[in-house]
């Protein structure tokens, strides 16, 4: 195969083409086509004007509708082709036919030959022969107009060769008396119709405006209207048979024409929140809690770290619908954000916004607000109990300080309970209506009290107490009177837990209930620090001379101690038979502490021991007491330092020479100074025993105390 370098090839001369002797056969066309090649005969001339050299060149032949650039309308593969003297025949379509819809419309034509590895020479325009390809088309007489009625012989088309829809007519020459075929939209008018027998519309539907007839045969009648009482319409089954439950009513009707039958007011046959439906919206199974945020928050200014709420939910069971209320405060919204996160662990982005300019904001979502990240309503028939946490990060500059604040968020959850109904209406309980309510009787909370359970209440036989939570314990309410001998108390704090209006007097109690000790009288005082102080001694003197005996106070020390006594209140009085339960003017009043380890009945301790020895002293000291308070109302202002703030005690005394014990309890007031209450001692003094209430001393010399008498009384709570 001869090559030749750019330029060596000057131009291409095409001598002539001529028909080559072959033939092929078109589609659609007659076995006498014309054949679909060309022979194209030519030259090749060297750049110097004279032949090129014999032998055997690549060359790829292309035909064009222009005589430069365009694209081709026809080309084949490369094709060795002989080349002697210059001259060259070579057949176009051998490989690529020439097939005569190419060249459709083209009404000029140029050849162009490109030898490797040259550019293609100059294109040479080509005259008729090729276009005789697109006389073969006669054969099948496409042509529009080329056929008139003089080049038709008469008779020379029958039915069999008219290839169009036409009407035909049993008479000739003449008007269609008797149509053979109609096929027309509007051609036959409603004048000219008449059906001599059935019209089958072949499974087509006849669509009109109205229908009149005698009679209509359907296998199916759909209409929106039928008019009419009905009664005169035939095939229709009637449904037949009754209810044979008793108290049953008809639900629906079956295929059968069968009842199908259900008990009156079914819950079955109720939907799971229909109860408000059929009570007249006066009774509702549906819930909606709102769980808040416990107090207002504010935001730290320019602070990407922000502040978080969170808000547990508690478990009331499966939600029909959630929303997160949130209301802020900022002097610039613009680059505020605001995140929730749920008890999953799910993110949510509820407000970043870059347009909106300070003061309140306020939102609810997933509706009307719709979270910009995260689908808060996916927690519809999901149980939302646990941990819901909002942040609010305010990332704008005012001051570094603060700058508004989360006022309030929450999380409104209404659920459908299968455990409690609510009346969001009063009722009313007919007075022959009797025993109709009923509260739940248990020995305990039959619930935890909590936020969830406010409102909660239980009765307690045992205590006879209505006992109500308020959110965080069940608050006893009494439903008998209590403190009296028939139903006395735990002790003055249970009484006036269950009756919180309670006055001070004389109750009875009983501080180990069904247990060996009987119930007593005492004095309860309800107003004093609180209130709830049970008595457990009492002792009054008229001339400081009387006997508090060891039996006496070994008592009181017993009931203090059974009460469980956690505090120990001290009051004293300068006019004898004054207490607490005739609204005595005291003098002096204290309260104090008792330490762990002696509360409760440990108190014990302070029964009376003879302590061994000549002038031996069994001292209570102040580890004992954990503190000590002086009570409004005394004339104790405050307590002297050196002896420990009033938690100074003293015990048992025996005197050398003297024929009983004393039984000593001491506390110093700073201001004024004196001693604010010394029971039953006998020091130097015949007789023996002497009640000192207040008394004064100078120095430290006995000889000036005062025993002035009086009254005091001891409670513990």
């Amino acid at each position: 195969m001869k090559h030749l370098t750019c330029a060596s090839i000057h131009r291409l001369t095409v001598l002539g083409p001529v028909l080559a002797a072959l033939f092929i056969v078109w589609p659609g066309v007659a076995p006498a086509a014309t054949p679909a090649t060309m022979a194209a005969e030519g030259a090749l001339m060297s750049a110097g004007g004279g032949p090129v050299a014999d032998g055997q060149y690549l060359i790829t032949f292309a035909l064009y509708g222009t005589q430069k650039g365009g694209t081709a309308i026809w080309s084949e593969p490369p094709a060795a082709v002989t080349v002697k003297g210059g001259r060259f025949i070579h057949t176009l379509g051998a490989s690529k036919p020439l097939l005569a819809n190419t060249f459709a419309g083209v009404t000029k034509l140029w050849l162009g030959a490109k030898v490797a590895p040259d550019a293609e020479l100059p294109r040479v325009s080509l005259h008729s022969v090729l276009f005789s390809r697109r006389a073969e088309m006669a054969d099948g007489v496409a042509c529009s107009g080329c056929i008139k009625d003089t080049h038709l012989a008469p008779g020379s088309i029958s039915a069999a060769k008219v290839g169009f829809t036409y009407a035909g007519a049993k008479t000739k020459g003449g008007p269609a008396n008797t149509a053979l075929d109609v096929q027309c939209t509007g051609c036959v008018s409603v004048s000219e119709m008449k059906f001599d027998a059935t019209v089958d519309l072949g499974g087509n539907a006849l669509k009109a405006k109205a229908i009149t007839a005698a009679a209509i045969t359907a296998g199916t009648l759909t209409a929106n209207t039928l008019l009419g009482d009905g009664s005169k319409l035939s095939g229709i089954k009637i449904p037949s048979g009754s209810c044979k439950g008793a108290g049953e009513v008809v639900k629906g009707i079956n295929a059968d024409g069968s009842l199908q039958c259900v008990k009156a007011m079914d819950p079955k046959g109720l939907p799971a929140d229909g109860l408000d439906e059929i009570s007249n919206g006066q009774l509702s199974t549906e819930f909606l809690d709102s769980d808040v945020m416990a107090k207002a928050i504010p935001i730290p200014d320019n602070n990407p770290k922000g502040i978080s709420s969170t808000i547990v939910v508690p478990d009331r069971g499966i939600a029909k619908d959630l929303h997160i209320s949130v209301e802020v405060t900022n002097s610039d919204f613009k680059k505020l954000k605001i995140n929730l996160v749920d008890p999953a662990g799910g993110s949510y982005a509820l407000f970043d916004d870059g347009k909106v300019a300070g003061g309140v904001l306020k939102g609810t979502f997933p509706a009307p607000n719709k979270p910009l990240k995260g689908d808060l309503s996916t927690w519809k028939g999901k149980n939302p109990k646990g941990k819901w946490t909002l942040s609010v990060m305010d990332l704008s500059f005012k001051n570094n300080t603060t700058d508004g604040e989360l006022k309030r968020w929450s999380v409104d959850v209404l659920t459908l309970s299968n455990k409690k109904v609510q009346a969001p209406g009063t009722i009313i309980v007919g007075d022959r209506l009797i025993g109709a309510v009923q509260l739940k009787n248990a020995s305990k909370a039959p619930i935890k009290c909590d936020a969830s359970a406010v409102g909660y209440m239980y009765v307690d036989p045992a205590s006879k107490t209505l006992n109500v939570c308020n959110g965080e314990a069940f608050f006893p309410l009494a439903i008998a009177v209590f403190g009296t001998q028939s139903n006395p108390g735990v002790n003055c704090a249970h009484i006036l837990k269950v009756h919180p209006a309670a006055k001070s007097g004389t109750f009875w109690i009983d501080p180990d209930g069904l247990g060996g000790d009987p119930a007593y009288e005492t004095v309860c005082d309800m107003g004093t620090d609180e209130g709830g102080w049970t008595r457990f001694m009492y002792h009054s003197d008229s001339n400081g001379l009387k006997k508090l005996s060891y039996s006496a106070w070994d008592l009181g020390i017993n009931r203090a101690a059974k009460g469980g006594i956690k505090e120990w209140m001290v009051k004293t009085y300068t006019t004898p038979g004054q207490h607490s339960g005739n609204g005595g003017k005291i003098r002096n009043a204290w309260v104090m502490k008792v330490a762990a380890k002696v509360e409760g009945t440990k108190f014990n301790f302070f029964k009376f021991t003879k302590a061994s020895g000549c002038n031996k002293h069994r001292y209570v000291g102040e580890s004992y007491i954990s503190s000590a308070k002086i009570l409004p109302g005394s004339e104790c202002k405050s307590w002297h330092g050196s002896y420990n703030a009033g938690r100074r005690l003293w015990g048992e005394h025996n005197w050398c020479g003297r024929p009983d014990q004393a039984i000593m309890w001491m506390s110093h007031c700073g201001s004024p100074s004196y001693h604010m209450l010394i029971v039953n001692h006998g020091y130097n003094y015949p007789p023996a025993y002497e009640t000192m209430v207040g008394a004064s001393h100078g120095g430290g010399k006995w000889s000036t105390y005062d025993e002035d008498g009086g009254a005091f009384e001891f409670f513990y709570r």
